[in-house]
């Protein structure tokens, strides 16, 4: 939704209000993947988002204990 620093600023704020929640982080950037470990997101991958890109995602629900099935 948001690019850049502010794709950023949205990221970290959503770990400091609701840290138990996985993100998922899609930047146009790939410098952000070392932010999106240090923030400890479930994903990071570079736009554009595809069909692939998002079932990888949601796998890695599974490897932490949600069944991305249920989402």
């Amino acid at each position: 939704l948001a690019g850049g620093a502010d794709g950023m600023e949205c990221v970290t704020q959503s770990r400091m209000r609701r840290p138990e929640l996985p993100v998922f982080w899609f930047s146009d950037d790939r410098e952000f993947g070392m932010q999106s470990y240090r923030l400890d997101c479930a994903y990071f991958s570079t736009k554009p988002v595809t069909p692939e890109k998002m079932a990888c995602a949601m796998k890695r629900c599974d490897h932490i204990g949600i069944p991305y099935t249920a989402i």
